[in-house]
């Protein structure tokens, strides 16, 4: 229940974004910043191919400084459906594309049904596609750090409606740029499914009771538990993603974010999946998300697979 086709934005306005204080994770950048996020962003793709997944790369028309994060504004799902998703910064919403279905249709993807829920925005109700939610595919699980960016409301109604059960939980506070306290941003900076394994962190649950819910949840379904520290978590040791590439499952995950996993850790990982790392620390510095919000999975059936 891994992707084995991914979507890319290659940004054309790549820097910080200072509507989003609450991420704790981004700092300014310089003038040099979009050229070495380029060629960051150009190695990872080249990468992925080499892994021999099936790579999608869209170029930037929406002049958001975070267009290289699209996981956060659309998710394609094995059923042939599309869900645009209502996010919290005005420039983001931008990123939009209105034509995306006809241009996933005309790479021979199947697209069933639109649920275009981003004009929830206008009424100040926000969740941020796979960056609020972290699914568990298999078992049909929601997790959702609840917080200005993820409405628990919205939750509940994708849920409803994709046919998954949820695990809402209220995030820790850290510092943000303005110096201000909030809760974690995202859902996937804390957590990411595996395989039969979650990484995940029981320092960031603002309650210990729901940390200790999710670690019996995972014991009782036979998952394997990697609990990861806070300073961890702002290595983006959680915001990996695990995909299926022809040689087998595949955990994808910065350089960062590897250096801060304990030997112990990888090698209880590699008992479940391979790694691969990838080197990007500009976009981590000044865009303040890693490796998986990069990557948009693409779920959606192929035409020819239908015809097989």
């Amino acid at each position: 229940m891994f992707a084995s086709a991914l979507l890319l934005v290659r940004p054309r306005h790549f820097g910080y974004n200072p509507e989003n204080a609450d991420n704790t994770f981004a700092m300014p950048g310089d003038d040099a910043v979009l050229e070495q996020a380029l060629a960051e962003f150009d190695a990872v793709v080249e990468g992925l191919k080499a892994l021999g997944l099936a790579i999608t790369v869209l170029r930037d028309s929406s002049r958001s400084p975070d267009a290289i994060f699209p996981n956060n504004w659309f998710s394609t799902h094995r059923d042939g459906r599309l869900v645009y998703y209502p996010m919290k910064a005005p420039s983001r919403r931008r990123e939009v594309c209105r034509d995306f279905a006809e241009y996933l249709r005309q790479s021979d993807f199947v697209v069933r049904q639109t649920l275009d829920w981003s004009g929830l925005a206008e009424a100040g109700l926000f969740l941020e596609g796979t960056g609020s939610l972290v699914l568990d595919h298999g078992r049909r699980v929601a997790y959702a750090a609840l917080s200005e960016r993820t409405d628990a409301s919205l939750v509940a109604r994708w849920a409803e409606i994709l046919g998954y059960t949820t695990f809402c939980f209220e995030p820790c506070l850290l510092p943000g740029a303005d110096g201000r306290l909030y809760p974690v941003y995202h859902t996937n900076v804390l957590l990411a499914q595996g395989q039969n394994f979650m990484l995940w962190a029981p320092e960031g649950f603002a309650r210990s009771e729901a940390a200790q819910e999710l670690r019996q949840r995972l014991a009782d379904s036979e998952q394997f538990s990697l609990e990861l520290s806070l300073e961890q978590v702002r290595a983006f040791a959680g915001n990996v993603l695990q995909v299926e590439t022809p040689r087998g499952p595949c955990l994808l995950m910065s350089q960062t974010a590897k250096e801060a996993l304990l030997p112990s850790q990888i090698a209880q990982l590699e008992r479940f999946t391979t790694l691969k790392a990838f080197a990007i620390p500009t976009i981590e510095r000044v865009g303040g998300g890693s490796l998986r919000c990069m990557l948009a999975e693409l779920f959606l059936p192929k035409i020819e697979s239908l015809l097989a």
